[in-house]
């Protein structure tokens, strides 16, 4: 599908603002500013044009209209008349020989809404849904805003083949899944779940790391190493408290024991329940204690933060009616963290309360009970609470080993697990994916138009290369060229791919758009140019991007060409939005 109109209307009074009319091939946004050694134009709304096709494209970014998001420069008055005129953009999107239509509008004011054929979505399904249409993607795998973002090219950097990582915070299985659904090489949804696993593994692989540093066992050491350890300690452990135990029953008086023997084991069995108790709370409080510990080694956010406060003007400029401060936000998160220690210390105090309470019981278990004293001989007493006491720190270690050794064993488990299901799904993809011949066969078929494309519009001869390296995580694709590329031929190189793609779709029958957006193109040459307009209107894709009407008379294009691919003339006196 190509866009056929765009327009610009109020909503209240549905009275248009402007309304554009595209066509196939190439479409002029043209700055008719002459003003000496102006190479940008004079905000006169062109870019701003692709902006709102971007927001048509799904784009949650509706305030970068009115914003420069790299100077934080604010056009406040274009923000008020979107705001009082309650203005919006739709568009009618065509399908050549279907005779299909669909309409788009998008509210461009604060809490706008999205609709498609009149019928309002929700920007996620709106999203879905033009995935849906576009793409014949009912999987949304990849999303729509991973796809679209490689056909609407609104803003994009200076390297030559940066083009290819053209989205934010994006992994490179992501952009793996993302040329593979677009290529048509592989499984796109392997790729997501690979790139899922490898995300939960991260995180649990941190988790352990975060666990080892609070046990203080260092980074060197590998869970297995750790775990094996423990089993080695417990077993220690386990026979001292057998020596104990054993040499507790050899000062026992035999007699003594045979003669009050229930009542022996009612004391012993109160007092080994105390004892495990005492040992359960102790292994609480140790692990409170290390929480407390953790928290404030944590870094709080300051007002000096600059990073954070970069990130909360941001993410207040998204949710207006956000009153608080930045101040008052780190001064509410500095009394979070307060208050979490104050609570995890009430608690250990509630912990040491309770077992300074139980080891009392214990005494008194013992005074209450001191005619079964005589089973100890007098020179054995000592001895003897000093073994009891013995065993009950034994108890009590192994108590803490054993709850260690579940929370390593644990980590073991799922980091195994994860590991095992990347295996498989890696076996899975070898098998049921493409053999790396018929990929191969997709980029010749891809480069027999890249290449010939480039070489046409400035004379080099770039091949669009697949990396078959998933498991050293390589980046999908990357372009190549015999000698090299030279510096300044990006944006050249950008359409001669975009345009190549376009071909290759059609070669393949792949449902994809069939616009291409850029932004200006004024460091392209003016022969280069010549030869894009005659490339566009040959390949019969639509091609949308911003110019200098000086950049096009200055590039020798013929006047009759300029005024009939000219959809769109802005000035100082002709602005966008028609103020």
């Amino acid at each position: 599908m190509r866009f056929s109109t765009v327009t610009i209307f109020k909503t209240d009074s549905g009275e248009v603002v402007r309304e554009i009319k595209l066509q196939p091939g190439v479409n002029f946004i043209v700055d008719e500013t002459t003003e000496a050694n102006d190479t940008t134009g004079n905000n006169v709304g062109k870019t701003t044009f692709l902006k709102l096709i971007n927001i048509l494209m799904g784009a949650t970014d509706k305030k970068f209209l009115y914003l420069d998001k790299d100077t934080g420069n604010l056009e406040v008055k274009l923000r008020d008349r979107i705001e009082n005129d309650k203005l919006a953009v739709s568009a009618e999107l065509v399908s050549e020989g279907v005779n299909e239509k669909i309409r788009l509008e998008v509210e461009l004011f604060e809490r706008g809404k999205h609709r498609i054929n009149g019928e309002q979505y929700a920007i996620r399904n709106y999203n879905l849904e033009l995935n849906r249409i576009l793409f014949g993607n009912n999987l949304n795998v990849p999303t729509f805003r991973q796809l679209i973002q490689a056909f609407v090219r609104v803003k994009m950097d200076s390297e030559n083949d940066k083009f290819l990582k053209y989205l934010e915070h994006t992994t490179t299985e992501q952009y793996r899944a993302i040329y593979n659904y677009l290529f048509e090489t592989a499984d796109s949804t392997l790729d997501i779940k690979r790139n899922d696993l490898k995300s939960s593994l991260k995180k649990i692989e941190d988790a352990a790391k975060e666990f080892k540093k609070i046990d203080s066992v260092g980074d060197t050491r590998t869970i297995s190493q750790i775990i094996s350890s423990i089993h080695q300690m417990i077993e220690s452990v386990e026979r001292e408290v057998s020596e104990i135990e054993l040499q507790l029953a050899n000062i026992i008086n035999s007699k003594v024991f045979l003669n009050n023997k229930d009542r022996i084991q009612d004391v012993r069995r109160q007092y080994s329940e105390l004892t495990d108790e005492i040992a359960e709370l102790s292994f609480k409080q140790m692990r409170h204690t290390e929480a407390v510990q953790a928290i404030q080694n944590e870094s709080l956010v300051s007002t000096e933060d600059k990073e954070t406060k970069k990130f909360f003007d941001e993410i207040k400029g998204l949710i207006p009616n956000v009153t608080k401060t930045f101040d008052e936000l780190v001064a509410f998160n500095q009394k979070i963290q307060r208050n979490k220690i104050h609570y995890l210390q009430t608690v250990i105090s509630s912990y040491n309360r309770r077992i300074a309470g139980l080891k009392t019981q214990q005494t008194e278990l013992i005074e209450t009970n001191g005619d079964l004293m005589s089973i100890v001989t007098d020179d054995n007493l000592s001895r003897y609470e000093k073994l009891s006491r013995d065993l009950s720190d034994r108890r009590a270690e192994l108590i803490t080993l054993t709850n260690k050794l579940e929370e390593y064993s644990k980590f073991q488990t799922r980091i195994k697990d994860l590991k095992s299901q990347l295996a498989v799904l890696r076996e899975e993809q070898q098998d049921d994916n493409s053999t790396q011949k018929s990929i191969t066969q997709k980029m010749v078929e891809f480069n027999s138009y890249f290449t010939a494309y480039s070489e046409k519009l400035n004379g080099e001869r770039p091949y669009l290369v697949y990396d078959f390296q998933e498991e050293k995580n390589a980046f999908p694709i990357h372009v190549e060229a015999l000698g090299g590329l030279s510096k300044g031929t990006k944006k050249a190189m950008v359409a001669a791919y975009d345009l190549a793609y376009q071909s290759f779709a059609k070669e393949n029958d792949k449902l994809v758009p069939h616009f291409i957006i850029h932004d200006v193109m004024e460091n392209i040459d003016g022969t280069t140019l010549q030869n894009l307009i005659e490339l566009v209107n040959t390949v019969g894709s639509q091609f949308i991007f911003a110019v200098l009407k000086e950049k096009l008379v200055s590039s020798g294009i013929d006047n009759g060409i300029i005024e009939s691919h000219s959809v769109l003339s802005l000035s100082k006196e002709k602005r966008l939005f028609g103020d």
